[in-house]
């Protein structure tokens, strides 16, 4: 079973949001399964080091979806794609936060189907990855 991680960080792109004293930037949320490194080689074109906001997680591709919800909410999305918000990092950040919480991961996930109940301590999840991930990392079994 792969880890899964949810990743933040600040992009080159330009804002639209004219405020000189706001200290906004253009943010990519973004998600992956696969090795880490390998998938930030995919973002060097418009990546400014270093990481902002790393985190695994359970289930990335719902809580993805969480997280653009709220952000789309929030903030101004970018032109360059529904994954790129013009933001503060001080604005986004107690949103990566709550979401990726274990608290939030079990008790707000989308969807839920009765069959994928954790039989240890009763939380649910939406895919049979995430259970097998709980059920992994939290009850080490």
């Amino acid at each position: 079973m792969s880890d899964q991680y949810i990743y933040c960080f600040k992009t080159n792109f330009p804002t639209y949001l004219k405020n000189e004293h706001s200290n906004y930037g253009v943010y990519k949320i973004g998600k992956t399964s696969r090795d880490f490194h390998v998938r930030m080689k995919e973002h060097e074109k418009y990546f400014i080091p270093p990481v902002l906001f790393l985190r695994s997680v359970y289930d990335c591709d719902t809580i993805e979806k969480h997280l653009i919800k709220k952000c789309n909410d929030k903030f101004l999305k970018n032109k360059n794609g529904y994954e790129f918000f013009e933001a503060r990092y001080s604005d986004i950040i107690p949103i990566l936060e709550e979401v990726t919480s274990e608290d939030f991961q079990c008790n707000n996930i989308m969807k839920m189907d009765e069959d994928l109940i954790c039989e240890i301590c009763g939380n649910k999840y939406k895919s049979k990855q995430g259970l097998k991930q709980h059920i992994t990392k939290i009850h080490k079994k």
